[in-house]
């Protein structure tokens, strides 16, 4: 007599040699109102396998074929809403200065903005732009993709702490499709840009998920840019090691914390500073001043937000 793991291993075999015979519809009622645009599951775009018990794909369904694009772009589309690239629009290179906002780094950047250029119509390996903040190095990134985008072709633009969140959200017992979704197109989007890198949690949980990210698209080359907010050496072990590969790694210095020099405010003596107030600021010859004035005094009395004061050197 058979034993009944023989048994079963047979009826698996068969199965699996059966498998695409067994395709049948999830539901055998569909809407009288949609008409029948695929013969494979009757309009009712699941469907499930006519398998034995214990088989891997026992009680499960599959989107039918005629689904799988219409899911792809509704991922894609999600992929747009927690990216934060509409917010970015702006940050093109008709707008970017190519020598940088910074005197310190105007030659660095317009070797970056060369590159920039050019990796947008070879987009081939990685591009990592390294520097300190206001450097230039996220106007470059979102240039990039903005530009590839406008040319018809997808791209995906996180910063590297909100991915995480994202990720950290939809990690659960009761929506891991949903985590597996998202960080699986993530991994697979045509060109990532990654901004805000090393600027992320130390956790070990954080390190886990960026090195699976890294190391995935690594292995297949998949492009991909990222904005360095730290040194290589600062990133952890199974990370950096990737980033220090020069055949598939282009690594773009825009300087360092040190390099800059902070001209006016820099120079400013401790006594001096303690003389501003705002009983000695006259701002009588300039409706711009009183204005910016007032406002300060209020916000001085009652913090609430932020207040940024712009203005040229010596404007007060």
């Amino acid at each position: 007599m058979e034993s009944l793991r023989d048994i079963l291993k047979k009826v698996n075999e068969k199965a699996n040699l059966d498998e695409h015979k067994n395709l049948e519809m999830n539901s055998s009622t569909k809407n009288p109102d949609q008409p029948d645009e695929c013969t494979l599951c009757n309009g009712t775009k699941w469907l499930s396998f006519n398998v034995p018990v214990g088989h891997p794909k026992f009680g499960k369904i599959e989107p039918c074929e005629c689904q799988k694009e219409k899911l792809s772009n509704d991922i894609y589309s999600k992929l747009q809403e927690i990216s934060g690239i509409k917010s970015l629009k702006k940050l093109t290179f008709k707008n970017l200065n190519q020598n940088g906002l910074n005197k310190d780094f105007s030659s660095k950047f317009r070797h970056a903005y060369a590159v920039a250029q050019q990796y947008v119509h070879e987009t081939n390996g990685w591009l990592i732009f390294q520097g300190p903040s206001g450097s230039g190095k996220t106007h470059l990134l979102v240039a990039i993709l903005n530009k590839t985008m406008k040319n018809g072709n997808p791209a995906f633009y996180i910063s590297t702490p909100d991915l995480l969140d994202h990720l950290r959200s939809s990690f659960g017992p009761n929506n891991m499709n949903d985590y597996d979704t998202l960080f699986d197109h993530i991994k697979n989007t045509p060109l990532l840009g990654l901004d805000d890198f090393g600027s992320e949690s130390s956790t070990t949980w954080a390190k886990e998920k960026l090195a699976q990210l890294i190391n995935y698209r690594y292995n297949r080359a998949l492009p991909t840019i990222i904005a360095l907010s730290t040194g290589l050496n600062q990133l952890d072990e199974t990370i950096s090691g990737k980033l220090h590969d020069d055949n598939l790694v282009d690594l773009i210095s825009l300087g360092s914390k040190q390099d800059i020099s902070y001209g006016y405010l820099d120079k400013l003596r401790q006594d001096l500073t303690q003389t501003m107030t705002f009983d000695n600021f006259n701002y009588k010859n300039s409706k711009v001043l009183e204005r910016g004035y007032q406002q300060a005094i209020e916000f001085a009395s009652n913090p609430d937000g932020w207040l940024v004061i712009r203005g040229n050197t010596g404007s007060g």
